[in-house]
């Protein structure tokens, strides 16, 4: 608060007292998709606000993407949409296949020359190899690593994966800014591989929306722009969070520790199917499709026992 008075005092504006913020405020972000949704966060969970950003790509008045990129995201199914390891830093990032700058990475691989030559270096963070921080997602970090990989005495198959982590990096601190860079004219498209990351619920958005489309649709004011048949923003978590947790049982390496890790995130995810189910029989908010969470929750818990048993199955099987 002392900096933001400080900037008004500075500018010969006036801070007013009624702006301070005396507490946090608590919004959601990510996968809502129609009024109802943000209704029942508003009033149930009592949050202060909720952020749409995915669906905003689609809205030229207020994002800067590139035509080829919202093209393509116009054209996204849900198989096209993907929680992916291609963040340099680890973090598991929302992904859609076949854009610009997927297209530039596979080519340079292809030439034998993996990687970025890193113009910007923000997200320099592995010593593994070097003195100084790298990329991993830089030609001089997968050269190297691919190298240490080429030389361990492991299976095919496994080298083979460990290869395909390694690839899947990408150059994110330049790559994301270049749909804006060719939307406004300043970079070529053929010079400019572009990145992007967009939630899974932005397949039910499928062209190209004004601002009062978009904004009436937030606030149920007008006709929904999504389909009856999309699924609950609470149905697509649930789908997300066993997808992860396949993802956590594949790498697992047979450790107790990883096992124990594995228990106790099952054992959260299922109270939080659970609670879904019980919102699933509450009375549904406009434009909420509630039978879906139910639909879902049954499927998934379904494939998180499978994919449980499968896990605790290998490991016992393992000799001591």
């Amino acid at each position: 608060a002392p900096l933001v008075k400080r900037h008004y005092s500075n500018s010969g504006s006036e801070f007013r007292d009624h702006w301070q913020v005396t507490r946090p405020r608590l919004t959601v972000q990510g996968g809502i998709g129609t009024s109802g949704e943000a209704k029942r966060l508003l009033k149930e969970f009592g949050m202060d606000a909720t952020g749409w950003g995915s669906p905003f790509l689609m809205v030229p008045e207020a994002t800067t993407v590139d035509r080829a990129t919202r093209s393509l995201l116009e054209n996204a199914g849900s198989q096209d949409l993907y929680l992916s390891s291609v963040s340099p830093l680890g973090v598991p990032f929302n992904n859609v296949r076949n854009t610009g700058s997927q297209k530039w990475h596979e080519n340079r691989i292809a030439k034998g020359k993996p990687g970025s030559p890193c113009p910007k270096g923000f997200l320099k963070s592995n010593t593994e190899f070097t003195d100084q921080p790298i990329c991993t997602a830089s030609n001089q970090y997968q050269l190297l690593k691919l190298d240490q990989i080429n030389r361990m005495d492991v299976d095919k198959p496994e080298k083979t994966a460990m290869r395909q982590q390694v690839l899947e990096k990408t150059c994110l601190c330049d790559h994301l800014g270049n749909g804006a860079l060719i939307n406004l004219g300043i970079l070529e498209e053929r010079r400019a591989p572009q990145a992007i990351c967009p939630g899974p619920n932005i397949a039910w958005f499928d062209r190209t929306y004004s601002l009062q489309e978009m904004v009436d649709h937030i606030y149920g004011r007008g006709d929904t722009l999504v389909p009856a048949g999309r699924p609950h923003m609470f149905a697509k978590e649930i789908e997300m969070y066993v997808d992860y947790f396949g993802e956590l049982a594949e790498e697992s390496k047979g450790e107790e520790a990883e096992l124990t890790k594995l228990s106790e995130f099952k054992r959260n995810l299922e109270d939080g199917i659970a609670y879904c189910q019980q919102i699933a029989a509450t009375d549904p908010y406009p434009g909420e499709n509630l039978s879906s969470i139910a639909e879902t929750a049954a499927k998934e818990r379904d494939r998180l026992d499978s994919i449980w048993n499968r896990v605790a199955g290998d490991l016992a099987s393992e000799p001591s």
